[in-house]
């Protein structure tokens, strides 16, 4: 009787095992991610999810390029400045209006005109067309001829509503707003002028 050999189906069988490992291993490595690094690692990946993601933004800058939309309220904090004179005529300074300071007090002990500065004297208000930037004014004299007449510097065309007063008495507040009218440092701009009144 002969015997039979069956060393051969063995060795297939062993073959056919080597080749699925060597297979799984590498397409396992192939798939891992291969970090080289010196030194300590913390990997802390976030875990990524579906489209429907959260998208925050952040501005650097003070330039922002769209209209920005707020759910609450927000409060406009800027520089105040108090400042006195006891002159008959004054014109506006860079010191007195320089983009920052959006509240002044003045004090006077007697009428006082006060013209703006020229329209090319305005850089904190920008080139473009149609940038805005107002102030209030606070005329904090209690004697009742020391009032402020409002005027305009060369360049500046001067409004106030139909039928009110470019003159601010005592305890009034002015809001001026100044509005750049064509795209250019040295062009005109408009000046708004809403008077308060006391009103207790």
């Amino acid at each position: 009787m002969k015997r039979k050999n069956n060393n051969g189906i063995f060795y297939v069988a062993i073959s056919l095992v080597a080749i699925f490992a060597v297979v799984v291993g590498v397409r396992a490595y192939t798939n891992a991610q291969n970090i080289n690094v010196s030194g300590d690692y913390i990997y802390n990946e976030a875990e990524q999810v579906g489209d429907n993601d959260l998208e925050l933004g952040a501005v650097s800058g003070p330039d922002h390029y769209e209209t920005q939309r707020f759910y609450n309220n927000f409060v406009v904090i800027g520089e105040a400045n108090a400042t006195s004179s006891d002159q008959d005529t004054y014109t506006l300074t860079a010191s007195d209006l320089d983009g920052n300071h959006n509240y002044i007090e003045w004090t006077h002990a007697t009428h006082t005109t006060i013209t703006t500065m020229a329209s090319s004297a305005m850089p904190w208000l920008g080139e473009e067309a149609g940038a805005t930037q107002r102030f209030f004014v606070y005329n904090a004299s209690s004697t009742s001829g020391a009032t402020i007449t409002w005027a305009a510097g060369t360049g500046v065309d001067l409004q106030e509503d139909e039928g009110e007063t470019v003159v601010q008495n005592g305890l009034e507040i002015a809001e001026l707003i100044f509005i750049r009218k064509s795209a250019d440092f040295n062009g005109d701009v408009i000046l708004w002028i809403r008077m308060g009144q006391v009103g207790d």
